[in-house]
């Protein structure tokens, strides 16, 4: 049986896709041959991320220097199919500013977008 990741906000509430339906504050497209930490926008309350041509593995980065890895990752995006996450609140009450990125394999492509 298949699950199907729903956003849902700090109180547990599902987050109706309509709240999702606007302009993206940043856009990448990369090539994930090795970890890439992406910084996230002030603004940014959710990000979208699709993995394009094979699995990937995503963290939510304490620094700069806080890459995924295959044994070190909060979430799974199955190649050909796309996740959008809230931004989650760290320990201290602040959201993550930072997400990590890597392919499962060499050279998967993902698009990370911010809202």
């Amino acid at each position: 049986m298949s699950q199907t990741h729903q956003p849902r906000d700090q109180y547990g509430q599902l987050v109706q896709s309509a709240e999702l339906v606007n302009v993206a504050l940043a856009r990448k497209v990369v090539t994930v041959s090795q970890a890439r930490v992406f910084g996230l926008e002030t603004d940014a309350r959710f990000i979208e991320i699709y993995a394009i041509s094979k699995d990937s593995y995503l963290k939510w980065a304490t620094s700069d220097k806080d890459y995924a890895k295959a044994t070190n990752f909060d979430e799974v995006i199955i190649s050909g199919t796309s996740k959008t996450f809230e931004i989650p609140i760290q320990i201290d009450g602040s959201l993550y500013e930072n997400v990590s990125v890597v392919g499962r394999e060499s050279g998967g492509t993902v698009v990370v977008i911010q809202k």
